[in-house]
């Protein structure tokens, strides 16, 4: 199964380990934007507009090709909410790890799971994916 795993730059460490968790579970990770190169944030102007451009575009083909998306709760993930956005939008189950705390209406939504580790979401994942076969591109 392809796998978007979605979180802040705060969380970069813990968004690796996760990535690591999901591919040892046999996904794929359709993007790793944690190897996002924050020199070029020292850009100004249009090169800095360009960069950002094409990081974000990255991520959203990174929403677009997952069959899911397993989302860090983080107080910090601004970005991460466009993320969660794209993928309701196009009907990808979201796996939401962390905080209890659902301050985003949007977390209520079908087809939007929660979990309070990294470990009871990939398992439910791989369970989804066994149960829906047909959203599942292989």
């Amino acid at each position: 199964m392809r796998v978007y795993v979605a979180g802040s730059f705060g969380e970069i460490p813990a968004v690796r380990h996760i990535q690591a968790l999901v591919a040892a579970a046999g996904h794929e990770i359709t993007h790793d934007w944690t190897t996002f190169p924050v020199e070029k944030l020292k850009f100004t102007g249009e090169a800095l507009h360009e960069f950002l451009k094409s990081s974000a575009d990255a991520d959203f083909d990174g929403v677009w090709r997952a069959d899911a998306v397993l989302l860090l709760n983080d107080p910090k993930c601004c970005a991460t909410y466009s993320e969660l956005g794209f993928a309701l939008a196009w009907g990808k189950t979201t796996f939401v790890v962390g905080r209890a705390l659902r301050e985003n209406i949007f977390f209520n939504m079908d087809g939007v799971y929660h979990f309070v580790s990294a470990e009871e979401a990939i398992k439910a994942m791989s369970i989804w994916e066994e149960e829906n076969p047909t959203k599942v591109r292989r």
